[in-house]
């Protein structure tokens, strides 16, 4: 497929998403299956204190992965609040300016915070930088 025809499905994407009922968020994920589905870039786990971002990709995106600098930074690792917000930036600026058009990488969220505050103010953060997938 062409880079064209990639960047209007993007496109179209980003348009569906933006039309649909629940307001949508204006950007198309950077990673989807064949059949179109979001495919979430990591688990991020949220303690009180500190991140760890598991890579949850498989193939093909393994491949892919390996070669976007950010996405290997930021895996598996531990993080503090700092750190992490230094390295998802990058993440962030890699889909805004991903070849095939601006993306927004999805995260599967897990809560290992202490308190409801503490998960509220870490879950926001990690939404600043990738779109929840899903919150567990």
């Amino acid at each position: 497929m062409s880079r064209q025809n990639r960047q209007l499905e993007r496109e179209i994407a980003r348009l569906h998403l933006t039309d649909s009922p629940t307001g949508g968020r204006g950007l198309a994920p950077c990673w989807e299956d064949a059949d179109g589905r979001i495919v979430p870039t990591f688990n991020i786990v949220i303690g009180n204190k500190a991140f760890r971002a598991v890579p949850v990709w498989r193939e093909p995106f393994t491949k892919r992965a390996l070669a976007i600098a950010p996405l290997v930074e930021i895996a598996d690792r531990p993080l503090n609040v700092r750190d992490f917000r230094r390295l998802a930036y990058r993440v962030m600026q890699h889909g805004r300016n991903h070849p095939d058009g601006a993306c927004v990488y999805y995260a599967n969220i897990i809560d290992r915070t202490t308190t409801k505050q503490a998960c509220k103010s870490q879950r926001r953060l990690v939404e600043g930088y990738f779109y929840p997938f899903s919150l567990r």
